[in-house]
C-alpha cells in the first residue's frame, strides 16, 4: 500500500461581515472563503476570537466592534497556515441633535433634566456641557437616561456651574466629533 500525504491548503477569505458595523456593538463576525478546517481561529486586529467552525467555507466569532478604522482579519488553521489579511472597515455613526427641551437656565436650579431630541444616538452615548468661553471645564450629567436612538434625558445640577455660555455635546461611542448645541446658564432662572 502506498500513501500520499497531502498537505493542507492555505485558507482564503472572500467575505467578512456583517457589512455595516458600528463601534461598540457586539456582532457575530462571519468569515467566508475556502480551505477552513475544524479548529481554525479568526484573528481580528491580531487578537484571537472564540471561533465556531461551520464548514470548510465558513467560520464565525463574536466581536465587540472597536472604534472606527481599518482592521486585519486573518483565519489560521491548526496546522499554522494562515490566510492573507482581509481589510475590514469599521465606521462610526455620529449623533445628531434636532433640539433640546430648553437652552437657558439659571445657576440657582438644581436637578433639572434636559430632553435631547435627535437622531443616531446609540446606547452608551455620552452627554456633557462644555464651557464655550475657551475654558476646558466639562460637566457630566448627574443622571443620563437613554430612551431611544432619537431621545436622551440628561439631568444636571446647575448650581455647580458658573453663569456662562456652554455647548451641550452628544457623542456616540467610537466617535471623536460630538454633535453640539448652544446652552446658557444665567445668574438667576429666566422668567
Amino acid at each position: 500500500l502506498e500513501f500520499n500525504i497531502v498537505e493542507g491548503q492555505k485558507p482564503e477569505i472572500t467575505y467578512v461581515g456583517p457589512a455595516l458595523v458600528i463601534a461598540g456593538q457586539i456582532v457575530n463576525l462571519t468569515v467566508q472563503g475556502k480551505n477552513f478546517v475544524r479548529g481554525a481561529v479568526i484573528k481580528f486586529d491580531g487578537k484571537d476570537l472564540k471561533t465556531e467552525y461551520e464548514s470548510d467555507q465558513k467560520v464565525s466569532g463574536v466581536l465587540t466592534v472597536p472604534n472606527d478604522g481599518e482592521y486585519d482579519v486573518i483565519v489560521t488553521n491548526p496546522d499554522g497556515k494562515a490566510s492573507d489579511a482581509y481589510k475590514f472597515r469599521v465606521s462610526s455613526v455620529s449623533a445628531l441633535i434636532d433640539g433640546i427641551s430648553f437652552n437657558r437656565i439659571g445657576k440657582d436650579c438644581a436637578s433639572e433634566t434636559i430632553v435631547i431630541n435627535g437622531r443616531n444616538m446609540l446606547s452608551g452615548v455620552k452627554v456633557e456641557l462644555v464651557d464655550a468661553t475657551g475654558a476646558t471645564k466639562i460637566f457630566a450629567p448627574v443622571k443620563l437616561t437613554y430612551l431611544s436612538m432619537t431621545q436622551v434625558r440628561a439631568e444636571f445640577d446647575f448650581t455647580k456651574l458658573a453663569a456662562s455660555t456652554y455647548k451641550l455635546q452628544v457623542t456616540n461611542v467610537g466617535t471623536k466629533i460630538p454633535a453640539e448645541i448652544g446652552f446658557t446658564v444665567t445668574e438667576t432662572t429666566p422668567t
